[in-house]
C-alpha cells in the first residue's frame, strides 16, 4: 500500500508545472547569466529556419525545412539582429515545451540571409 501511494504520489508530482516554469520557458529568464547560456551553445545549430515574429523577450520561427512546425523561443540574454523574414541558425537547450507552437529557450542566434 506504501509503494503504492509513493507512486501515485510521485506520478502527480512529475505531471505538475508552476506558473514559475512557463515563465522561464516563455522568456528563457531563470536567472541564467550570458555567460552560462554561452556554455551551453553546441557547436552545430539546432535548425536553420525564418523569422515569423519578434519581441525583446520571445523570437518565433518556423525551421525551413518544416513549414508547419512553430517555435517560440526565449531570447533572454541572447544577442541577435536578425529581423522578420530573415533566415537564421538556431541553437537552443533542446528542451521544448510540448505544445503548438512549441516553447524553449534559444541560446544563440546568427543571420544567415
Amino acid at each position: 500500500m506504501l509503494v503504492t501511494t509513493m507512486l501515485v504520489t510521485t506520478l502527480i508530482l512529475i505531471g505538475c508545472e508552476t506558473e514559475g516554469d512557463r515563465e522561464v520557458m516563455t522568456t528563457g529568464d531563470a536567472g541564467i547569466s550570458n555567460e552560462s547560456v554561452q556554455q551551453k551553445v553546441h557547436e552545430e545549430p539546432n535548425f536553420e529556419a525564418m523569422v515569423l515574429d519578434k519581441n525583446e523577450l520571445t523570437i518565433t520561427v518556423s525551421p525551413t525545412k518544416s513549414t508547419e512546425q512553430q517555435y517560440i523561443l526565449g531570447t533572454t540574454g541572447v544577442d541577435y539582429s536578425a529581423q522578420v523574414g530573415d533566415v537564421v541558425r538556431v541553437w537552443t537547450t533542446g528542451q521544448y515545451e510540448d505544445s503548438y507552437p512549441s516553447r524553449g529557450v534559444a541560446t544563440k542566434i546568427d543571420q544567415v540571409k
